[in-house]
């Protein structure tokens, strides 16, 4: 176990922080343009059901 924390802590110093954060932002955009489609898809499949 120790040993596994070890090699992490050793991974963690060898990306760079900057990297780590952009990839955080990366993904947290992503999850937000996500969850934009899917209320768009929601607002369409709602209107049509209206429009029928």
């Amino acid at each position: 176990m120790h040993f596994f924390i070890y090699n992490l802590i050793r991974v963690i110093n060898i990306m760079d922080i900057k990297e780590l954060i952009g990839i955080l932002r990366a993904k947290k955009t992503m999850f937000f343009w996500f969850l934009k489609g899917m209320r768009l898809i929601e607002i369409k499949s709602q209107w049509l059901i209206t429009v029928n």
